[in-house]
């Protein structure tokens, strides 16, 4: 009998054996890693081939007055982005999306690099697109892989109050902003508030974003939403009431009208702090910058002289002028100095050793005391107080009024202002190296010193109150989810280092400056009202003398401070204060005409806190 001859050995068997185990029990254990381990994951895989998911930005939060009235609106405008995955695959959409856009190939691949954040994240290329761009594009949407058509909302102002300076703007985000905000859930080509109240109010205004799904082909190509997936729904941000009064701050502004007028108005309703008015001048047309601003309209912006975009009113620091002479007068009346019958000669001048300091009026005021001095703004007087009072209880109360510091309203970058007390003038010019002839300058609101009309108009409501001192501000509440109005709340407290019996010797002299035979001011009056004030006029080694006028007007329940600025306009009494008188008329016009007591808050009733 044969036997066979591929006999193997035992040990080449099991060998064998576990070898082919082995690889079964590889392949079975990849197959289970692949399909039953990581199946969500290559499931993912593969949806996200064929499931695009777009964003939609939430619409932010509406914006109104102290009366309901709508401020900021939103409107829809229609974006353009790309897949830079399927762009890269299909060179030629960039190409053909420079015809249908009527731009260069250079400035599509320049905005693909600044918004790109991923070769399957889409990137934004242009905005703002009018409906013909957009028939075209949707008509030649099969030619185009990977580009997908949306909406952003963008403001839209139906006012008449333009509010350039108070309400700013929306802009797209950078990546250095971004950095910075990353736990907040930006992302490259987001709407952010960029300045003013869109900025400081981001996280109220702010919308929750969206997202709704769409089918695409092997070619990137959208065929279709995808029925089996829900849309999240994009929630609206938190409706926003200001503090402003629209008709109020439509009338300061058409004051200003003239383009060769610069200058700001500040009005605030002095116990609660609430900014009724705020206006800086000129302004700029904040559609402009709705969507994407054009090149060219931001190089004028920028190019002109007048300064459009800079904020006068919170940002701009100036002489103060004769306005500040009160703080003089206050230091010297609370520090026991002066009474105020205390009096000073004038006849045109001051000598200080070899110099000489003149008065506003050549031949000099004659004899004068506190009341009298304040009336006519007699710089002679001041010269003399300021040498009793000295620096230190000067600065003292200069910074318990709030100047040299920030007031903290709800605004980016507000100005600190100068108060050059000891400290300062020792480390600008050097201990020992400045003199009193330094300190005649600034009691007069010259020289080193430098203040904001916020900041004057921060003075005048805590004169008008008798030292209530409330934070201005802007907010009033928003619109919770509940739909309820939670007002915002602001610091007060009562200035106690200053006597009720020093504020009211102070307001006597500021009633005589609007009231009096002599007054400075007698065009801010108003039939029937209590008018108090201070003119100021500020020299300017640039131009003109600026002119000054801060005060208050109350007629029963009604009141209201003012400060009025205008660059280069000369003399305080004639460029100012007929400014303010006008403002205060209209703004006790409108109350008046509500028939109704006035509330210093919002009129609502459904107010879920009060102010404290």
């Amino acid at each position: 009998m044969f036997s066979p001859d591929n006999k193997i050995s035992r040990g080449r068997f099991y060998t064998l054996a576990v070898l082919i185990i082995a690889a079964f029990t590889i392949l079975g254990g990849r197959f289970y890693q692949l399909q039953i381990y990581q199946h969500q994951k290559f499931v993912s895989r593969a949806e996200a081939n064929r499931i695009r998911e777009v964003a939609q930005p939430g619409p932010r939060g509406l914006i109104f007055d102290r009366h309901g009235r709508l401020l900021v609106d939103n409107r829809f405008t229609y974006v353009l982005s790309v897949i830079p995955w399927e762009i890269r695959r299909s060179p030629k959409v960039m190409d053909e999306l420079d015809d249908f856009l009527v731009t260069d190939q250079e400035k599509l691949q320049e905005r693909l690099k600044n918004s790109y954040r991923g070769a399957f994240t889409p990137a934004r290329l242009a905005s703002g697109l009018d409906f013909q761009t957009i028939s075209l594009l949707a008509e030649h949407r099969l030619e185009l892989p990977g580009v997908i058509l949306s909406y952003d909302p963008i403001r839209f102002y139906p006012t008449d109050a333009k509010l350039s300076h108070v309400l700013g703007y929306l802009r797209e985000i950078d990546p250095n902003s971004l950095d910075k905000m990353k736990r907040s859930n930006y992302q490259l080509g987001d709407l952010v508030g960029w300045n003013g109240l869109e900025q400081e109010y981001e996280p109220v205004l702010r919308g929750k974003k969206g997202i709704r799904y769409m089918q695409v082909n092997a070619r990137g190509q959208e065929i279709g939403s995808v029925p089996d997936r829900k849309p999240v729904l994009p929630r609206p941000g938190h409706n926003l009431y200001l503090t402003i009064d629209a008709e109020l701050q439509a009338y300061a502004e058409s004051l200003f009208a003239n383009d060769s007028i610069q200058g700001a108005v500040v009005a605030i309703e002095p116990s609660t702090g609430e900014v009724l008015t705020l206006m800086s001048a000129p302004q700029y047309d904040l559609s402009l910058f709705s969507g994407a601003i054009e090149v060219n309209d931001w190089r004028t912006l920028r190019a002109d002289t007048t300064r459009p975009l800079y904020n006068r009113a919170v940002v701009g620091a100036y002489p103060p002028g004769s306005t500040f002479k009160i703080v003089t007068a206050v230091a010297a009346l609370q520090e026991g100095i002066i009474t105020p019958d205390w009096t000073v000669f004038d006849p045109g001048y001051y000598r200080l050793g070899r110099r000489i300091f003149r008065c506003w009026k050549p031949g000099g005021h004659g004899k004068v005391n506190l009341y009298s001095a304040i009336e006519q703004s007699c710089n002679v007087y001041f010269y003399n107080l300021i040498r009793k009072v000295g620096i230190d209880n000067w600065a003292k109360y200069a910074e318990i009024f709030g100047f040299g510091s920030r007031t903290q309203i709800d605004l980016p970058d507000e100005s600190p202002g100068i108060l050059p007390d000891r400290a300062w003038m020792d480390a600008h010019y050097g201990k020992g190296r400045w003199t009193e002839g330094h300190l005649l300058n600034m009691t007069v609101g010259q020289g080193n010193v430098l203040a904001t009309p916020l900041q004057v108009a921060h003075f005048a409501a805590i004169l008008a109150t008798g030292g209530t001192d409330a934070t201005p501000h802007l907010g009033l509440a928003y619109e919770t989810e509940n739909e309820e109005l939670e007002k915002f709340k602001y610091a007060s407290h009562e200035i106690t280092a200053v006597s009720q019996k020093t504020f009211q010797e102070v307001m006597k002299g500021m009633l005589e400056v609007v009231n009096g035979e002599h007054g400075t001011a007698k065009a801010a009056r108003v039939p029937d009202a209590t008018v108090f004030g201070k003119t100021g006029s500020a020299q300017n080694p640039h131009g003109e003398t600026h002119a000054w006028f801060m005060g208050g007007m109350r007629k029963d329940d009604i009141t209201l401070t003012i400060a009025v600025f205008v660059e280069n306009g000369g003399g305080g009494g004639h460029t100012a204060a007929p400014i303010a008188g006008k403002i205060f008329k209209k703004y006790l016009e409108l109350e008046e005409a509500k028939h109704v007591p006035k509330s210093p808050g919002f009129i609502s009733q459904n107010l879920k806190n009060e102010q404290q």
